[in-house]
């Protein structure tokens, strides 16, 4: 009788630890999947322009870039406006985010109107295109992560309703905000990166004007860069609550042996 006591508690003592390991791994994978998965709407924390022109700063704050509402950001090249036109240059916009970040998505959220700049009609400093690197850190170089694509065929083909005014954007990773007027187009991207560079190579006035000494300008009611934060932890070390829970399986797997 004392035997077959002892043999029924052995048992009842290993299935508690193998039951107890089971969910903490089942733990340990929710938490390595809550580590990674944090997407965000816009990675955007700090941002500088290169190439605009300084005399001109009317709606030229940089926080309207990215604020998160339809305040207008407005952007002449410095270079514009030569004898030929051939002098132009794009204007590059700097962007960081707080961290490591992969980015699948851009969205550009229309402006609330449009200067009227030489011959420059309404709409005619939308941006129809642009180019995305990120910065290798190790070279120092901007990699391409998407060139001279075209925004959808819509934007592009027909003027846009222009959004009100300093109207706050309710966005999310998968969806930007349905009541206001934007643009969006996502891209394959497995590269991470906390710098990234960004250019509009064409608007609706340019390099199609057939003024050849048009102005090229850009203006958004606002930009997001959606895409997915990574942690610092990523490349496998653990964090505290890695640890704690790895340590408790050790222990439970050690005890199990006795």
């Amino acid at each position: 009788m004392t035997r077959r006591r002892l043999s029924s508690y052995s048992k009842q003592t290993m299935i508690h630890p193998l039951l107890t390991l089971t969910l903490l791994s089942l733990l340990i994978s929710i938490s390595f999947a809550n580590e990674q998965q944090q997407f965000v709407s816009n990675i955007i924390s700090t941002f500088q322009s290169i190439g605009c022109n300084p005399s001109m700063t009317t709606l030229r704050m940089s926080r309207n870039f990215y604020d998160g509402s339809t305040s207008n950001y407005y952007c002449p090249s410095i270079n514009s406006n030569t004898s030929d036109g051939s002098g132009s240059d794009v204007p590059q916009f700097i962007i960081n985010s707080n961290g490591n970040t992969i980015v699948t998505k851009i969205r550009i959220y229309a402006s609330s109107s449009s200067l009227s700049i030489g011959s420059a009609a309404k709409g005619d400093y939308d941006p129809t295109s642009f180019t995305l690197e990120g910065l290798n850190p190790n070279t120092n170089i901007y990699q391409p992560i998407i060139l001279s694509k075209e925004f959808n065929q819509e934007w592009v083909d027909r003027l846009p309703q222009r959004n009100a005014p300093n109207i706050q954007i309710n966005s999310s990773y998968n969806s930007g905000d349905s009541n206001l007027i934007y643009t969006e187009v996502s891209f394959e991207n497995s590269e991470m990166y906390s710098s990234y560079r960004l250019m509009f190579p064409s608007t609706r006035a340019y390099p199609n004007d057939s003024d050849s000494t048009a102005v090229y300008a850009v203006e958004v009611g606002g930009v997001e860069i959606v895409g997915q934060l990574v942690p610092e932890n990523a490349n496998g070390e653990p964090t505290l609550v890695r640890f704690l829970l790895l340590f408790f399986v050790h222990i439970i797997c050690t005890n199990s042996l006795y």
